[in-house]
């Protein structure tokens, strides 16, 4: 009996339509004694690391000076489909990222937040990553050659049928449908960590005439360099990807096969990755839709060519996504939604307009920031405010032109927009994306917009209770309780979550309102409530130093290190005691190599802050017996030998 492939029948669409299920292979008998296959799409996510969209000239169509990288390959697959004006990714740094992309979960639902996690999060049994999905499904996958994961797969066979540097689709069974995942690093940050040297030596293909596109920056020769050579590496990602589509085409793939051209946060300029920026969220995202599988989509979705959708569409629901157009049951894990499929139409797109966004340890620098951006008001909560973004990265400092930055502001050489990332925070930041696409002005505390800062603080409020946020415990604490089962520990903590983000919350009041309830707060048998009234009284300053005296009191004896810990923070803030001596106690104290580093996160901001140095006497001969009693991450020697190189020399 022959068999003859069938694309875009009406039963097989009924079929779709009706139940949103596609099986693998669907046959039915013909008249004629032959047999009509459908087959599944085959999908291809093509991955350029630490790229925001602003830097694609195909994100900048209207910029009178032309700005931004032509990617003529890229281009070319948005003439055969869609171009995301609105895509971002949910965290700014890599693994955290691409845990989403994975498991289509909020990193800090499911314990996935910290970027390079001293220990992986094990997932609840029906929280899967997407290749594991779609393996399940029939689906061969493969994966060039980047996982990055911050969770351990719970499955008995690989996740990826090859994930190596050779990894392709070509080992399939024959009609086999497959998924693939290939990640290029030209773009990632490490390609800027070049010597002083190249500045003069190195031909660029750009020629970045001044910095006036990016008013955050100081116009320097350095600066300049910098984004060109950046620039220049768009087009090495971009010669790849052709090469690519075009095996696709030689194999008669292409037109069976979904393409997916995206960031997997936003760039490597300073300031972007790594933080809650545009610059750190916004990516570029373009969908070549093949012609045998257009009647997947909406009716006006299927002939789109080079059409720009300005909805806003978040690394959680790709996912969902590709389940959707593969005909596989959605998992109820999913925190996002599919953005395409024959019930997502342009006009249901348009309404979506919400992103929430998450940064917490980023290799050894702490901080804990949410954000979410409703339409054109992005809202930024930053719960340690007193740490500036600037604050000591290893990696990040490797880049020369963020030391120069740093070097200009520690000289009092930059105007105000420029030197704001090196100062402190405000607790809570508002900006109107439409005209201030950098994010400059702060409108928090404008009259003017005080109704809609006071929906999206609400909006935000909202968005981490209902998770719950698991950030808002210590990762030190996380790291011994919530081992087994992250979204359970985190549902049977939701209410003591939820007072300890209200607590976190007494920030936004004046201190004469919320004194009496911070005094009731440090008295607190719950060590977490105390944890955060300090971390509370640190962002007040000068302003709480009616607290001094029962902060010493908990310095000195508080059972809980942590606590003493930001005890500690708070009286070095107001000057109450001398950081290095005190801070220099603890270090031999602390419990785990985690609880150690977030106190050389402390020192890291006195470091700063008011140039205490550390003497390297002061770190503990315990070092030579952290490392087993630690539960174990390979980085860990790195970054607390980085901090403490750091605190122990001038700035």
């Amino acid at each position: 009996m022959k068999k003859r492939t069938v694309y875009g029948s009406v039963i097989i669409r009924s079929l779709i339509l009706l139940t949103g299920l596609l099986p693998l292979s669907f046959s039915w008998g013909q008249s004629n004694g032959e047999t009509a296959v459908v087959k599944r799409p085959n999908f291809v996510w093509i991955v350029s690391e630490d790229n925001s969209a602003e830097f694609l000239k195909l994100y900048n169509p209207d910029n009178p000076d032309g700005f931004g990288v032509s990617m003529p390959n890229v281009e070319k697959l948005a003439a055969k489909g869609l171009i995301f004006n609105s895509a971002f990714s949910n965290a700014p740094v890599c693994s955290t990222a691409r845990t989403t992309l994975a498991t289509g979960a909020y990193g800090p639902r499911i314990g996935t937040e910290f970027h390079r996690p001293y220990k992986l999060a094990t997932l609840p049994d029906d929280v899967k990553s997407i290749g594991q999905l779609m393996q399940e499904a029939g689906y061969y996958t493969s994966n060039n050659a980047k996982n990055d994961f911050n969770f351990t797969e719970k499955t008995k066979t690989t996740v990826w049928n090859d994930t190596s540097k050779t990894a392709s689709w070509n080992g399939r069974k024959a009609d086999q449908p497959f998924f693939h995942m290939q990640t290029w690093k030209d773009t990632h940050e490490h390609t800027l960590h070049f010597p002083i040297e190249d500045l003069t030596t190195h031909m660029n293909d750009h020629s970045i005439k001044n910095m006036d596109r990016f008013p955050i920056y100081p116009d320097t020769a350095l600066f300049r360099y910098t984004l060109e050579r950046y620039l220049d590496n768009h087009v090495i990602i971009d010669n790849k990807l052709g090469q690519m589509v075009k095996k696709l085409a030689d194999e008669g793939l292409l037109e069976d096969t979904f393409i997916f051209y995206f960031g997997d946060h936003g760039g490597v300029m300073p300031a972007s990755k790594g933080y809650l920026f545009e610059r750190g969220l916004h990516v570029p995202l373009v969908v070549r839709i093949p012609e045998h599988f257009r009647y997947l989509l909406a009716g006006d979705m299927q002939n789109a060519q080079n059409a720009r959708l300005d909805g806003f569409v978040n690394f959680i629901d790709f996912a969902p996504t590709i389940l959707k157009l593969a005909g596989i049951k959605p998992s109820p894990q999913h925190d996002g939604r599919a953005f395409l499929g024959n019930d997502v139409s342009k006009k249901s797109l348009a309404t979506r307009d919400y992103s929430f966004s998450y940064a917490d340890r980023f290799d050894e620098k702490y901080d804990l920031l949410r954000a979410i951006r409703k339409g054109n008001f992005k809202y930024i909560r930053s719960y340690q405010p007193y740490y500036p973004d600037g604050m000591f990265a290893e990696y990040r400092y490797k880049q020369a032109a963020y030391r120069e930055w740093k070097a200009l502001y520690e000289k009092d050489k930059l105007p105000p927009t420029q030197s704001a990332f090196f100062r402190a925070k405000s607790p809570e930041r508002l900006y109107d994306i439409a005209s201030d696409p950098d994010e400059l002005h702060d409108l928090a505390d404008d009259p003017q917009y005080h109704d809609e800062l006071v929906k999206l603080r609400a909006m935000l409020n909202k968005q981490l209770k209902s998770m719950p946020d698991l950030s808002f415990y210590p990762e030190a604490y996380l790291l011994e309780n919530m081992t087994n089962n992250p979204v359970v520990f985190g549902q049977q903590h939701k209410d003591e979550i939820s007072e300890l983000i209200d607590i976190a919350n007494l920030q936004l009041q004046s201190f004469d309102v919320v004194e009496k309830q911070l005094a009731a707060l440090l008295k607190s048998t719950s060590p977490w409530q105390r944890y955060w009234a300090l971390i509370v009284l640190s962002s007040f300053g000068h302003d709480a130093d009616v607290f001094i005296q029962p902060a010493s009191k908990l310095l000195e004896n508080d059972d809980n290190f942590l606590v003493r810990g930001r005890a500690a923070e708070f009286l070095g803030i107001v000057g109450k005691i001398d950081p290095v001596v005190t801070l220099g106690k603890m270090f031999a104290e602390a419990p785990s190599d985690i609880a150690l580093l977030e106190l050389l996160n402390i020192a890291t901001y006195f470091h700063e802050s008011g140039g205490w140095i550390y003497p390297e006497t002061l770190m503990p001969e315990r070092r030579k017996t952290l490392s087993v009693r630690a539960l174990g991450y390979r980085m860990m020697d790195t970054w607390l030998t980085a901090r403490w190189k750091y605190i122990s020399t001038e700035n």
